[in-house]
């Protein structure tokens, strides 16, 4: 029984690397929400899931939203995605200003950098870029 709690510890990042420690969730503060968003692949049959959940300062849950998409995404672009559709989805719920989450480090800092259009997910990032840029999305720490 000790061995199983041990390896159920035991946290992996979005990178497949085992995390060192558990991120909890944190609340934004008051008059600001949270985006959370995520994304997954069944690479197979070209389906790709996104979602996003947004919470208010006391946790409480504002609104979420799920799509299904058929497409033939590269982890990062799902990623991508997810941050992009769950911005649209808190500006057209009136759900801001909002700072977003996400477990994809490297999606983040791709989006923070710049990426270049040429990238397959330069144009994702472009669009959230412009969408950060329109006002009240930030990224969280």
């Amino acid at each position: 029984m000790v061995e199983f709690q041990k390896a159920n510890e035991m946290r992996v990042g979005s990178n497949g690397a085992a995390a060192s420690t558990v991120i909890r969730w944190r609340p934004p503060t008051a008059n600001v929400y949270k985006l959370n968003t995520d994304a997954a692949l069944d690479v197979g049959r070209g389906i790709v899931g996104v979602g996003a959940i947004i919470r208010n300062h006391q946790g409480h849950v504002m609104g979420s939203t799920s799509q299904r998409l058929e497409a033939t995404f590269s982890p990062k672009e799902a990623e991508a995605m997810a941050i992009l559709r769950g911005i649209e989805f808190a500006v057209g719920s009136g759900l801001m200003p909002v700072v977003i989450e996400s477990d994809s480090l490297g999606v983040v800092n791709l989006i923070n950098l710049g990426a270049p259009n040429l990238m397959e997910i330069g144009l994702i990032c472009k669009d959230v870029e412009i969408r950060i840029c329109e006002g009240g999305v930030t990224f969280g720490l």
